[in-house]
């Protein structure tokens, strides 16, 4: 492959993550995905860190709690809670 190919797709890459809120990786604002893959964690028993697991149930009430426009995502984020609720109960039978 050519260096102009090489620069070129680096500079794509570098443009795409721009725009990101949170180009490191870390939680910032999730997607419709992310509360799928919450969900699949929480049903199959994925090992989660405590820190982790406090600040996902922090951020996901406190968005719950403010104004949420947007109905099928309020509805994600409480099946997320649900799936928690029932995540407790069958590890408590």
């Amino acid at each position: 492959m050519s260096s102009r190919r090489k620069r070129k797709r680096e500079r794509h890459k570098t443009e795409a993550t721009a725009n990101l809120l949170n180009p490191q990786g870390g939680w910032g604002e999730c997607t419709k995905a992310d509360l799928l893959l919450i969900r699949q964690a929480i049903r199959e028993d994925w090992p989660v860190p405590d820190d982790v697991r406090r600040s996902i149930i922090e951020e996901l009430f406190q968005e719950v709690s403010t104004d949420c426009s947007d109905v099928r995502r309020f509805v994600a984020i409480v099946r997320v809670f649900l799936a928690m609720v029932k995540g407790n109960i069958d590890a408590s039978s």
